[in-house]
């Protein structure tokens, strides 16, 4: 393969800025398929995928019509816009329904017909009309609805609720999946106990570490480069197991070794794709963490600090506290920091005119910490990266 070849295939293999579309490209989550499939499966059982903002949800989505190959698949993007007669309009229209039908004379075969599913013109449909809808299909369909978390209309999340136990309870060939960001089922459909028997949760983490490596060492094996051990590890670190972070260093650092004519991606190559990936990273981002740079530099520690709250370990919410980052820099840095300061400091990343990297929850004594948006935790190491890259 010659440079030109390479960098094409660079941009077919890495996908930093859109989802995964193809199965070919896909790698890892094995376990969340295997719950899906279970779902499926699964007479009356419908599934909700959920996780935080960049950690693969709707590229896991795009390829399960590819995974599944005898499942008739649809998926429907939600918007702010939408409502239960829109999201459901989209999903009917896009589907083909197909019926087996007894033909007449020996041997009673059978043959199948794609028919048109009749839709109500009034915009005031309820879970009734779903189940009318469906009422004569005995074939499966899976209805996947990504980014259920942009619907505003709370009726449709009340509507939703009320057609996944109707379809449970009366027509259970018919799957719902149920897409968005969240850090519990009740944040995409609300409260409904009577679905919660009929329903698959399935939370989607970051990637582990041993799929980050997977994808690392596929990718530059087909780009025909080798890549030091080091340098995975590097990316798995900076990346914080979000998918984007993964793609964008994997590619950039490949493209600096491409254009090096080298045989492997060493850590220089890293270095140089840190400096990328950063400037094709979310504006949002960048804004936020220069407001952070501007109105706290001054202050003392406070990129330790900040390096610090970005490898801290986090809780099942995501959150982490002072005293967690007093021991991350205790174990790190012979030169004490003291708790007092490190909670002042993570308090001031808390206000709106420093940056609004973190959010605080919990009471005074018990106060924890989060990163506002999670991309912010693997931005900020990568921005600390080129200034401790020694480190």
């Amino acid at each position: 393969m010659d440079i030109e070849e390479k960098l094409i295939l660079l941009n077919d293999i890495f996908s930093p800025a859109a989802p995964i579309e193809s199965a070919d490209h896909f790698i890892g989550r094995t376990e969340q398929l295997q719950k899906i499939r279970q779902a499926i499966e699964e007479r009356g059982q419908h599934i909700i995928l959920y996780g935080n903002r960049g950690v693969g949800k709707t590229s896991l989505s795009n390829i399960i019509s590819e995974v599944f190959v005898n499942l008739n698949c649809t998926k429907v993007t939600c918007t702010r816009t939408d409502n239960f007669y829109s999201i459901w309009k989209k999903a009917i229209t896009r589907t083909n329904f197909v019926v087996e039908e007894k033909q007449i004379g020996f041997g009673n075969q059978s043959i199948s017909r794609i028919i048109d599913m009749p839709w109500p013109q009034d915009a005031d449909i309820d879970a009734s009309h779903i189940e009318t809808i469906f009422r004569e299909l005995y074939n499966p369909i899976l209805f996947i609805f990504d980014e259920f978390d942009s619907i505003r209309d709370k009726n449709t999340k009340i509507k939703m609720a009320d057609t996944i136990k109707v379809l449970s309870d009366n027509i259970p060939n018919i799957t719902i999946m149920i897409v968005g960001i969240a850090q519990n089922i009740a944040q995409l459909i609300g409260e409904h106990p009577s679905v919660e028997r009929c329903i698959r949760q399935i939370y989607l983490a970051g990637m582990s570490e041993k799929e980050s490596e997977d994808l690392l060492y596929r990718n530059m094996q087909i780009l025909e480069l080798r890549i030091d051990e080091s340098v995975v590890q590097k990316i798995i670190e900076c990346s914080s197991g979000f998918p984007h972070y993964i793609h964008l260093l994997g590619k950039f650092s490949a493209r600096h070794a491409i254009l090096d004519e080298a045989k492997r991606v060493s850590m220089s190559h890293l270095n140089k794709g840190v400096i990328e990936s950063i400037e094709n990273s979310s504006q949002s981002l960048s804004i936020s963490y220069k407001k952070a740079l501007d109105h706290t530099k001054d202050l003392p520690h406070f990129e330790r600090i900040l390096l610090a709250c970005t490898t801290s370990i986090l809780d099942e919410e995501n959150t982490f506290s002072a005293t967690d980052v007093f021991a991350k820099l205790r174990d790190e840095d012979k030169n004490q920091i003291k708790i007092d300061l490190i909670h002042s400091q993570l308090l001031l990343f808390c206000k709106e005119e420093n940056g609004l990297l973190l959010e605080k929850l919990g009471k005074t004594n018990q106060m924890r910490f989060r990163f506002k948006s999670p991309l912010m935790r693997p931005f900020a190491k990568l921005k600390l990266h080129t200034k401790f890259k020694g480190n």
